[in-house]
């Protein structure tokens, strides 16, 4: 039998890119992370959180989807959640954006038996877009 592997991501700084302050990202990641261990009995090493500072770059982003995904098995189940600003197909992380439909397909490609997205997302992103591809997070290591 399979085991649960999740991703919780909490963007509240961006550094970059003109969004505002969003404090109570940082509080979603560590609400999720209870709930998943009490609701689901899902193991905390199994929980991997990024942006308990607040801040997730592009870089911080890219080595959390390897981490979690690197130990992956075709029996466990995947659980991505993103809290923070978002735009029109897009999820602003602290430094740049990536385009969520680039994030679903690299997911589609992960051999496991479940995987569920959890996007939690400020629909207010306006701007010029700087998108991390599909492309840029294979070539990049996740």
């Amino acid at each position: 039998m399979g085991t649960t592997k999740v991703l919780l991501v909490g963007v509240c700084e961006y550094l970059t890119i003109k969004c505002p302050f969003l404090p109570m990202c940082k509080n979603d990641l560590f609400a999720m992370k209870k709930a998943l261990v009490k609701e689901l009995n899902i193991s905390p090493s199994n929980i991997h959180l990024s942006g308990e500072t607040g801040i997730v770059t592009k870089n911080d982003f890219i080595a959390s989807i390897y981490t979690v995904l690197k130990d992956i098995s075709e029996n466990d189940t995947f659980i991505f959640y993103f809290s923070g600003h978002g735009g029109k197909n897009c999820l602003v992380l602290s430094d740049s954006l990536i385009e969520l439909q680039d994030l679903l397909n690299t997911m589609e490609q992960v051999q496991t038996k479940n995987k569920i997205a959890i996007i939690d997302i400020i629909f207010d992103f306006v701007g010029e877009i700087n998108f991390l591809s599909a492309t840029q997070l294979k070539r990049q290591g996740a």
